[in-house]
């Protein structure tokens, strides 16, 4: 259960998550620079909005990359798989709101997701291969 002003420091996708308010389930998320945060996933049940509040976010929805700027925001529908990266020199700061807000365990959109890597130009960031499972 989210907590307001409980904040969360991931060192696997290598951001910081403030909560705001449990419903709808809104935090601020802090990509910080030079990583990827999370890898291609889908929501069954719940849509997600971005807000780009500062620095320049990445996205991949539905195969479709485009770069949001401070200010831009972008909707992701239930069932639609997506991947977000910090695109800027800089951490970027993104407010993220989740409806309904649900108990929901994420998932890759691909069996075939394997980790996390630091942003190659010209690609997503993220890499594929086979799972160790």
């Amino acid at each position: 259960m989210a907590i307001t002003g409980e904040t969360i420091d991931n060192p696997v996708t290598h951001d910081r998550i403030l909560f705001r308010s449990g419903t709808p389930l809104v935090f601020d998320d802090f990509l910080l620079a030079g990583h990827i945060s999370p890898p291609e996933h889908v929501h069954p049940r719940q849509h997600e909005r971005f807000d780009v509040i500062s620095g320049s976010m990445g996205m991949r929805i539905n195969g479709r990359q485009q770069v949001l700027a401070a200010g831009e925001s972008m909707g992701v529908p239930p069932g639609t798989p997506h991947a977000l990266w910090n695109a800027g020199q800089g951490d970027a700061h993104v407010i993220v709101e989740l409806k309904p807000a649900l108990f929901e365990k994420v998932r890759p959109s691909s069996p075939k997701v394997l980790c996390l890597a630091r942003p190659v130009p010209g690609h997503a960031g993220i890499v594929k291969g086979r799972s160790s499972s």
